[in-house]
């Protein structure tokens, strides 16, 4: 906002013209006027077109090395001290450093806030980096606890399949076993036929030997 003659002068001083011909010039001096009163920044606003006075001084200190021949609001300074035309005013706007071109603040303030920023980058960079050794950590648990869970499940298809698999062997073999046993029975029994048989041929053969005498 512009300075009143009831408020002191404010340490920046934007010079500008309310009556120019030139359109360039009104525009620049227009778009000057609106950043600084959109931002709330306090200055006094001179103006050359009613003060001859201070056209000459702005005149002989304007000097810029950006721009050849007589100096053409708006003009900035700062406790008279010149700071810049519009083309540095733009540029300090596009560069987000507008503050530092109108010394608000000063530019050591600035440099510690520019050099805290990458050492804030860093911090945010080792957070990252921890979070995904977390991650990378929780994902080997997860797989660590799938690769016991198939192990599990793999022993207990074997405890499931063997007692299926033993008893089937063992009624195999007692099969064996059963007909082996029939068989011996078998020839037992006829060996114990053949004995009967036997005596009973020696039964006769003494009959007969007894009818002979």
């Amino acid at each position: 906002m512009a300075s009143s003659s009831l408020n002191p002068p404010h340490p920046l001083k934007v010079y500008i013209a309310s009556i120019v011909g030139n359109t360039e010039i009104r525009k620049q001096v227009q778009r000057t006027l609106f950043i600084l009163q959109s931002l709330n920044v306090p200055f006094e606003q001179i103006d050359i077109a009613r003060n001859q006075e201070e056209r000459a001084f702005m005149q002989e200190h304007a000097i810029n090395k950006r721009h050849k021949g007589v100096p053409l609001p708006p003009q900035f300074f700062h406790n008279d001290n010149y700071i810049g035309n519009f083309d540095d005013f733009e540029e300090a706007v596009e560069d987000n450093v507008l503050p530092e071109f109108l010394r608000l603040i000063s530019s050591t303030v600035s440099r510690k806030e520019t050099s805290e920023e990458p050492e804030d980058e860093e911090e945010d960079e080792e957070e990252a980096e921890e979070e995904g050794e977390e991650l990378d950590e929780a994902e080997e648990v997860e797989e660590g606890e799938e690769e016991d869970e198939e192990e599990e499940g793999e022993d207990k298809e074997d405890t499931v399949s063997a007692p299926l698999t033993r008893p089937v062997t063992a009624t195999i073999e007692e099969r064996k076993a059963e007909d082996e046993e029939k068989v011996e029975d078998e020839e037992e029994y006829e060996g114990e036929g053949e004995g009967e048989e036997d005596e009973d041929e020696e039964g006769e053969d003494e009959e007969e030997e007894e009818e002979e005498t």
